[in-house]
């Protein structure tokens, strides 16, 4: 009989201590989930990277708007496509003389990708040309191509910008006189 009550003892203790160690496994497997959901400064930085741009492309691309640029660009802003000048005011030069000539210019975002201070975006660009742009006369014609930037983020700014879009389908669009050229809405979103 002392031999089942130890026994019995034991297999109290050996489910308590059972029923204790899976509670810590219980308690660190939950400590262990919300950690993996909480996210980390890296992630919030990204966050706020693919928001910069995001609202970069909604208020300053798709409106002209350069009123705020010096809270989102830097003075020193880097520009590598060679028909846009660095600095911030190269930039706000470049983009006037763009939407002059197509002033219902429209970049739809379809992806954007953070790394870091990366941030890749592909959009789809739209426009009519309504103005002179690069020796090409206006003649009404729109156009649409995809594009990809790829911008580093400096303290919570705009720094350094690259794109990769096709200049020759951007010509080729504009140029081609079998596509229907229409000057009349012109006036209308000038």
């Amino acid at each position: 009989m002392l031999k089942n009550v130890s026994t019995a003892d034991t297999n109290v203790r050996n489910r308590s201590l059972r029923s204790a160690a899976n509670s810590k496994a219980s308690v660190l497997s939950v400590l262990m989930l919300l950690l993996s959901l909480t996210p980390s400064a890296a992630q919030e930085a990204e966050h706020e990277n693919a928001a910069l741009v995001r609202a970069f492309f909604d208020q300053v691309l798709n409106s002209g708007d350069v009123t705020n640029l010096s809270e989102t660009m830097t003075e020193a802003y880097v520009q590598h496509n060679p028909f846009v000048p660095s600095g911030r005011d190269g930039f706000i030069d470049a983009l006037a003389e763009f939407r002059s000539a197509f002033p219902n210019y429209r970049s739809e975002i379809d992806q954007i990708a953070v790394e870091g201070d990366r941030v890749w975006v592909l959009h789809m660009a739209t426009g009519t040309q309504c103005g002179s742009y690069f020796g090409i006369e206006a003649e009404g014609r729109s156009f649409e191509i995809q594009v990809v930037d790829i911008f580093r983020i400096e303290d919570g700014k705009l720094a350094e910008h690259w794109d990769v879009f096709p200049a020759e389908r951007l010509v080729a669009q504009l140029t081609d006189e079998s596509r229907e050229a229409d000057m009349s809405g012109c006036e209308a979103l000038q």
